[in-house]
């Protein structure tokens, strides 16, 4: 692969970002959609789990903002999906305070869309809590598993000598 083919691979869906975040902060509306989703198609083209995650949620915030309440909806359980997916489960909880900010701003919206909406969310939530809660407790118990099954030295302490290290290790 030559540096202009790898260049494109690594920074293509960076580059769509950045010029989706300055169009939102231009006011071009229209083109910021446009660069948020080759933002997102770049990324998971490119399989940048964690990036496609930020691509989203940076879209969720912008469709949010220019009241487009379902597509950030949408935006925020795909983040949320591809945070989760890349294990980044303290950032997945942090998107549940997102989905309230949705939510609070659907009250404003006309009573049927924003029950419809809430409800959706609420039924997302659920389900998306339980999913990172199970999953959280399968890796945490693949990681008990590997240790104990790797028969290898004992941990080391927190706070031990260096000493202590090498003798563990001996």
């Amino acid at each position: 692969m030559e540096n202009n083919e790898t260049s494109r691979w690594t920074f293509e869906n960076k580059w769509y970002l950045l010029e989706a975040e300055e169009a939102f902060c231009n006011g071009s509306f229209v083109d910021a959609k446009f660069y948020y989703e080759k933002a997102v198609a770049s990324a998971k083209t490119h399989k940048f789990v964690h990036e496609e995650a930020l691509a989203c949620e940076l879209a969720a915030y912008f469709y949010l903002e220019i009241g487009e309440t379902n597509k950030a909806v949408e935006y925020c359980l795909l983040a949320h999906e591809k945070y989760q997916e890349w294990g980044a489960i303290g950032k997945c909880t942090s998107l549940f305070k997102f989905f309230d900010s949705i939510m609070n701003r659907c009250v404003d919206s006309s009573p049927a869309d924003s029950l419809a909406i809430v409800n959706d969310v609420q039924s997302e939530l659920a389900r998306l809590s339980e999913d990172s809660i199970r999953n959280a407790e399968v890796r945490k118990r693949r990681v008990d598993e590997d240790d104990h099954s790797f028969g290898g030295p004992e941990p080391v302490q927190a706070g031990s000598s260096p000493d202590e290290v090498v003798k563990t290790l001996d």
